[in-house]
């Protein structure tokens, strides 16, 4: 029963995390509109390209008038349209990347909750979290923003999502071994 509990615990923990993330896509894209309509309303507020957790970041700035202060180049109101385009899709399919994760996830907690554990199904959701996450790290490694009078290139290697590729595909593996047992186990009973 206590199994059950925390099994239960982590589906609606999966469900709440899936509706956060489809508040911060709702919360990005009023952002971006917002972005588009009122530039002022965002004047002398700076953006920040530091990242939090386990990461490497090589940032290199640059601006056209080397003797002015950063201060007025790297604000959210002297963005290019086309940066901003560029950032909102690709934040927005960061967001359907993690979304989709947390649904394969939730898929295997479900069937595991349900004591079907070893089927072929688990072993495919689990790759598809491995792919989803590793399409994320690729999507969020590398960013260019173009300011009015500069401009700023990041890479940043994150080692959460790698760490967390290399275990869905071990899960996968384990539960491919898992079907293969069941399945050697079906046939001589």
């Amino acid at each position: 029963m206590k199994r059950n509990l925390l099994l239960n615990f982590a589906v609606i923990f999966c469900k709440i995390t899936r509706a956060v993330l489809l508040l911060m896509f709702l919360a990005w894209t009023v952002f971006f509109i917002h972005l588009q309509v009122d530039k002022d309303f965002y004047k002398n507020k700076e953006v920040n390209f530091n990242n939090l957790g386990f990461t490497y970041s090589c940032i290199s700035k640059w601006k056209v008038d080397k003797k002015s202060d950063d201060s007025n180049v790297y604000i959210m109101n002297e963005i290019k349209t086309k940066s901003v385009y560029i950032l909102y899709l690709q934040y927005r399919v960061a967001l359907i990347l993690i979304f989709m994760s947390f649904k394969a996830f939730q898929s295997v907690l479900t069937s595991v909750k349900d004591v079907r554990v070893f089927e072929k199904k688990n072993v495919l959701s689990f790759r598809r979290i491995g792919k989803y996450v590793f399409i994320y790290f690729l999507l969020t490694s590398y960013r260019i923003v173009s300011f009015e009078f500069g401009g700023v290139k990041a890479m940043t290697i994150s080692l959460t999502p790698l760490i967390v590729i290399v275990l869905a595909f071990i899960m996968a593996e384990i539960f491919k071994e898992g079907v293969l047992l069941k399945q050697e186990n079906d046939l001589t009973i």
